[in-house]
Formats: structure tokens, sequence, C-alpha cells
């Protein structure tokens, strides 16, 4: 089977030269922002976020031009170091950890070759943790945190790969959908910390503002934009109108529903393998919410 995709593999350099122009105008925005900037934490979390895009933009990309299996693969990866995430901070047994990572594994490629499976299996995985918690004699609240861990991790994950299949469209339409809900990150982080303002949940997470809220939907719209048009993606004007908006507003559910987790724990990251960012969990919490919203938004 060859590594590249021939359907896929046009998309290859209109998207290196993007991320590139994108890498490229970020670097230089960091520079001034450093030059000008007193914070030497903040500086330092900068940089280091800027390299950790810079990695994640090469894998990602090498991913998608490479097809659908290895594309199922790079999710099965990150759903796996998300479940080891999850199940570091809520100390999960050694069984459930099996079960759950089992399940990150399998279920990306399920969604690429079986999907007609993904139902039946997804139950049985469940029926396999509440019947550990059962025999563990565990409580009522720690059986359904990690039945909550199956839904949240690896069936959410694996929604990627859904969207990957849809049509000729999925490539170009992930890529926008990625890129989208990266830019609303960022924005929504340089927004809130030029801008400050209201908080948004103060309890669970401190840190966000509505003015943070306002950069998600600028950076959103502005990521779906270039990336749309990057890759030639044609679609209603509709849909250009939703997606960005779905995008911004699932992006701080996921970023949230994260927060709420580790604030329930106290913990601060979800790892710490992923320089400015955390963890793995850290990094892909709004998408794990986005990117199955906008595969059900084109399914109907």
């Amino acid at each position: 089977m060859p590594i590249l995709n021939p359907t896929i593999t046009e998309l290859a350099i209109p998207l290196l030269r993007t991320f590139g122009g994108l890498l490229g105008a970020g670097l230089v925005g960091i520079l001034v922002a450093v030059g000008l900037l007193k914070d030497a934490v903040l500086k330092k979390q900068l940089i280091l976020r800027w390299c950790s895009w810079a990695l994640i933009c090469a894998v990602s990309l090498f991913a998608l031009v490479a097809g659908k299996v290895v594309f199922s693969g790079l999710c099965a990866l990150v759903a796996v170091a998300c479940v080891l995430e999850y199940c570091k901070i809520t100390e999960r047994a050694r069984a459930e950890r099996a079960i759950l990572s089992m399940a990150a594994v399998s279920f990306p490629f399920l969604a690429c070759f079986y999907p007609q499976l993904f139902g039946a299996l997804a139950l049985l995985a469940a029926l396999c943790l509440t019947f550990v918690s059962l025999k563990q004699g565990r409580t009522f609240e720690t059986c359904c945190i990690s039945l909550v861990a199956l839904a949240y991790l690896p069936i959410l994950a694996s929604h990627a790969v859904l969207l990957f299949k849809i049509n000729l469209i999925g490539p170009a339409l992930l890529i926008s959908v990625v890129a989208s809900s990266a830019l609303a990150n960022i924005a929504a982080f340089i927004f809130g910390k030029l801008l400050g303002g209201a908080k948004l949940a103060p309890e669970i997470s401190p840190n966000k503002t509505w003015w943070g809220v306002a950069g998600s939907f600028v950076g959103a719209y502005f990521g779906f934009g270039v990336l749309a048009h990057a890759t030639c993606l044609s679609l209603p004007l509709w849909q250009l109108v939703v997606v960005p908006v779905v995008v911004a507003i699932a992006g701080i559910v996921g970023d949230l529903f994260e927060s709420f987790l580790k604030r329930s724990y106290k913990k601060k990251d979800a790892g710490s393998w992923l320089p400015g960012f955390g963890g793995a969990l850290d990094r892909v919490d709004g998408l794990l919410f986005v990117v199955p919203c906008v595969y059900y938004l084109f399914s109907f």
C-alpha cells in the first residue's frame, strides 16, 4: 500500500504554503511581542507554544496527505495519549486503563474501515468497564467516571476519521476546521491577555474572559476562511457562515469541560510533555467537541 493517497496529495503544496505563511507570521508576531513584553514567563510560553504548533502542523499535514490509514493511526495515538492523561488525573485502575486504551487504539480504525460496528463495540467496551467496576466493588460515581472517559475520548476522537471520510471534501474540510479551532484558541489567548474584561467562568477557568470569547469567533472565521480558500473548499454560503460559529462555541465548551475536569481533581495541566500546552488533552480539548459537531452538521 503506497503511503501517499493520490486523491488528496494535491492538497500538500497549498497546505505547506499556507501553514508556512501562518507559522512565519506567527513567529514574527511572537518576536515582536517578546521585545515588548516584560513578563519573562509569558515570553517563554509564547516561544514554546510556537515550537509546539510547528511540530503539530508538521505531523498533522503528513498524516493528512498520507491517507486514511496513517491518519487513523495518528488519531489512535492522540486518543491513547489523552486516555492515559485522563486516567492519571482521575486515578483509574489498571483494568480500566487497559479497556480504555484498547478502545482508543481500535475505534479510529473501526471508524475508518467498519463504521457499522462502531456502536456495537462501543457498547461492549461500556459493558466491560461496568463489569470491572462492579467486580472491584467501585462506587457508582467511579464507574460513571470511566464511562464518561469512553464517550469523551475514544468515541469523540474517532469522529475525526469520520469527518476525514466525508465524500471528496473530507480532508480539506477537516484541515480547515482544525486550523479554525487552532486560530480561535490563539485569538482567544491574545484577546484575553491584551483586553482582559469580565470572567467567562471564574470558578472553572479563571483566565477565560468574554473578550477571549470574542477573540475565538474572530480566529475561527479567519482560520476557516484562509484554509477553505487554500484548499479550494467549495461550500454553500450558509455553511461558510455557520461552521466557524460551531467551531468557536464547541471549542469553548470543550475547553471549559477539560478545565472543569482538572479543577475537580486539583490539577493544573493534563500532562507536561507538550511544551507551552501541557499534555495532549490540553491541546485537543476543544477539537474533541468541535469535530463531532461539524461532522453531524455535514451529515444531515
